[in-house]
C-alpha cells in the first residue's frame, strides 16, 4: 500500500444474532393475522411488544450502575470561552485525581464547538481528553439525515393520511427536530414496510432459513402472549435462527 499504510479487515460490529431476531420479531408482529388481510376498522390483538418493549423485555444487557456527582455551581453563561475551559480544567483535574488517563466529556453542541476550539488551542494541556457531542444532537442529526435522504417518497403522505401525525408534525419530523416523534414515526414506518415486503418476498415453497425463523417467530409470538419469560430468554441464546 502506498504511503506505508496496510489495509485491514472489516468486522461486524452488530451481533450475529440481531438481525435475525429483528426478522422474528417482525414475523411474530405478523402472528396471528397478515397486515393485508384485516381492514383498517379490524382490532386485531397484538400482543408482541412494538421495537422498544420487544428489545427492552429481550435484551440480555444490564447498564452498569452509575455514580452521579456534582461539581461547583459556575454563576455564568456557560457559553462562555472562560467557563468552558474552567469546566475542562476541573474534569482533567478531577480525572488525575481518581487514577484514571484519559478524561471523556460529554457536551451540547453550543458548548462543544468551543471546547473542540480551546482543546485545540490548548494541545498539550488536553492531548488526553475525549470530547464528545451529547448524544440526543447526534441522534437528531442522524434523524435529519433520514428525513432528507426519503423526502418525497411518500413517506409524509403515509404519516399524514393514516392520521398517525398531523402534517405540521410530519415537516418537524422529516427536518430533524420533533425527536419522539421522528422516533415514533420512523419506528411505525419501519415495521409497515417490512410487513409488506415479508408478504412480497414470501414464495410457495420456504426454504430451510424461512421455515426456521417462522418456527422461531411462532414461539416469541407465544411467549409474549404467555408472558413465559423463559422461553424468550432461550430463543435470545440463539446466535443464528
Amino acid at each position: 500500500m502506498p504511503n506505508g499504510f496496510e489495509q485491514v479487515s472489516l468486522v461486524r460490529l452488530l451481533p450475529d444474532n440481531a438481525s435475525s431476531m429483528e426478522t422474528a420479531w417482525i414475523e411474530a408482529r405478523l402472528l396471528p393475522t397478515k397486515l393485508a388481510s384485516i381492514s383498517i376498522d379490524d382490532t386485531a390483538p397484538q400482543h408482541v411488544h412494538a421495537w422498544s418493549g420487544f428489545n427492552a423485555k429481550s435484551t440480555e444487557c444490564t447498564p452498569l450502575k452509575s455514580i452521579i456527582g456534582y461539581c461547583p455551581v459556575i454563576d455564568a453563561s456557560p457559553t462562555k470561552d472562560d467557563v468552558v475551559y474552567t469546566i475542562m480544567d476541573l474534569s482533567r483535574r478531577i480525572t488525575e485525581k481518581i487514577g484514571q488517563r484519559y478524561t471523556i466529556l460529554v457536551l451540547d453542541q453550543a458548548i462543544y464547538c468551543k471546547a473542540f476550539a480551546i482543546s485545540m488551542h490548548k494541545e498539550d494541556e488536553f492531548k488526553d481528553m475525549i470530547l464528545r457531542l451529547g448524544g440526543f444532537h447526534i441522534l437528531l442529526a442522524f434523524l435529519a439525515v433520514i428525513g432528507k435522504r426519503y423526502a418525497g417518497s411518500g413517506i409524509e403522505d403515509i404519516l399524514v393520511e393514516s392520521g398517525v401525525f398531523a402534517e405540521g408534525s410530519v415537516s418537524a419530523i422529516m427536518s430533524g427536530k420533533a425527536y419522539n416523534r421522528a422516533i415514533r414515526a420512523h419506528k411505525l414506518m419501519f415495521e409497515a414496510l417490512h410487513r409488506l415486503l415479508d408478504d412480497t418476498m414470501r414464495t410457495e415453497e420456504d426454504n430451510t432459513d424461512n421455515v426456521v425463523i417462522k418456527e422461531t417467530a411462532e414461539q416469541v409470538y407465544t411467549a409474549f402472549k404467555e408472558n413465559n419469560d423463559d422461553v424468550l430468554n432461550s430463543l435470545i441464546s440463539l446466535t443464528h435462527l
